[in-house]
C-alpha cells in the first residue's frame, strides 16, 4: 500500500513539474516578446526624433538660402 502510495506521488508531482515547466516557457515567450515590442517602440520614437531634426535641419537650410 505505501508503495502505490508513492507511485501515486511521485506521478502527481511529475506531472506537476510538466506544468510549471510549460509555464515557465510561456512566461519567458511573453517576456521575450514584450522586450521586443518595448525595443521597438524605442527604436520607432527614436527614428521619429531623427526624422523631426532633419526636418528642423531642412527648415534652417532653406532660411540660410533666402
Amino acid at each position: 500500500m505505501e508503495l502505490e502510495y508513492l507511485k501515486h506521488n511521485e506521478k502527481f508531482l511529475l506531472s506537476q513539474i510538466q506544468e510549471l515547466e510549460e509555464e515557465i516557457i510561456l512566461l519567458m515567450q511573453y517576456i521575450l516578446t514584450k522586450k521586443v515590442i518595448l525595443q521597438h517602440d524605442k527604436y520607432l520614437n527614436q527614428i521619429s526624433i531623427y526624422k523631426n531634426q532633419l526636418e528642423q535641419t531642412k527648415k534652417q537650410i532653406k532660411q540660410w538660402k533666402i
